[in-house]
């Protein structure tokens, strides 16, 4: 939203958010595979998906940091890298 607003004229404060074309973004549930979801992040190009409850409220948020840190951890458990 800041990158356009930056981008637009000074009418952009007036202008609708219809034309706003917002960033690709995944949604899980806390029962999706944790490998099935790294694929679709990396396929999509994607640092972070949203998870959503049965409810369909947010829950939280994984991003690709989770994953490295998952990696890490796992790694110093395997022997040195």
């Amino acid at each position: 939203m800041l990158a356009w607003l930056h981008e637009t004229d000074a009418n952009a404060m007036s202008a609708s958010f219809v034309n706003i074309e917002l960033p690709a973004f995944l949604t899980s549930s806390p029962e999706t595979d944790a490998h099935q979801l790294a694929r679709l992040m990396l396929a999509h190009q994607l640092n972070a998906a949203l998870v959503v409850d049965e409810r369909g409220q947010s829950a939280g948020i994984v991003t690709s940091t989770d994953y490295l840190k998952l990696y890490a951890n796992a790694s110093r458990h395997e022997g040195s890298v």
